[in-house]
């Protein structure tokens, strides 16, 4: 059935401003700015910790030549994070 015939099916009523606020309160929705604001505090911490890699890395992968080791792996975790961020990624490239 498609999307048209659902919606002609069962009329859609909107729910009054009384209805949204009872879910709100009981959790069943939620306001778009409150889910941006936690999106935006988890990227930070996803973007803090793989930020983190290269200078935990390096010593260990690179022993003897750790900044040279450290700049190729920050190169690639910004690389990475700049893709993602365009909204882009290359899945046939790890």
């Amino acid at each position: 059935m498609t999307s048209t015939r659902l919606s002609s099916a069962r009329p859609q009523r909107k729910p009054c401003l009384a209805e949204l606020e009872l879910a709100r309160q009981e959790g069943e929705v939620v306001a778009v700015e409150d889910v941006g604001i936690e999106l935006e505090r988890r990227y930070a911490a996803v973007r803090a910790r793989l930020m983190a890699l290269p200078a935990k890395l390096a010593p260990v992968l690179c022993p003897e030549d750790p900044m040279t080791a450290l700049a190729q792996i920050e190169a690639a975790v910004i690389e990475a994070l700049a893709e993602l961020s365009a909204g882009g990624t290359d899945d046939a490239d790890p």
